[in-house]
């Protein structure tokens, strides 16, 4: 990553990266030791970056190893397919990331809430909040709850980060 800055602002980042399939061997050490790991842990947050580490049945299983063991499990969510996610106690995605998985329009709450209704239906997902960036967030569980919580302005010069941000605090507060 190369960070382009003017005094304390950062004004862009490039990454040069590989979206390549991670070897079969690999892939198994990082599941062996991600499980292992969970023994001392409360909360298991997979944050999904689309690169490889969490594709094919990794995701999948990571969740049924977290929820046999009776840990929390948030996932930070990629691409559109997020029946991938099955299991999962809570889903982060961002609006656009919604409506692509969704397929569904994502204007407006009543909008969200019913694209977020369709997550929970159609991936077993109990809880799922939504990152709304400069409109906060919407939070919609199974048991027919939504919570809206508005965002409070700030003067930000890197919003690198801030879905991270949420999840961090997410699962600081269930732990």
């Amino acid at each position: 990553k190369t960070r382009y800055l003017s005094g304390n602002q950062q004004l862009m980042r490039a990454d040069w990266e590989t979206q390549a399939p991670l070897p079969p061997e690999t892939g198994a050490l990082i599941l062996d030791a991600a499980v292992a790991a969970m023994a001392d842990c409360a909360i298991v947050v997979l944050s999904d970056y689309g690169k490889g580490v969490l594709g094919g049945a990794a995701a999948a299983v990571l969740i049924e190893a977290a929820r046999s063991a009776g840990k929390t499990v948030i996932v930070d969510p990629k691409g559109a397919d997020f029946e991938r996610y099955r299991g999962a106690h809570v889903l982060t995605p961002n609006r656009r990331e919604l409506g692509e998985a969704t397929e569904m329009p994502v204007r407006d709450d009543d909008e969200i809430v019913a694209a977020a209704r369709t997550l929970i239906e159609d991936c077993g997902i109990e809880t799922v909040l939504v990152t709304l960036s400069r409109d906060g967030m919407t939070i919609v569980s199974g048991s027919d709850g939504v919570t809206h919580l508005g965002a409070e302005a700030r003067d930000v010069f890197d919003v690198s980060g801030a879905g991270d941000t949420v999840v961090s605090a997410l699962a600081a507060a269930l732990a």
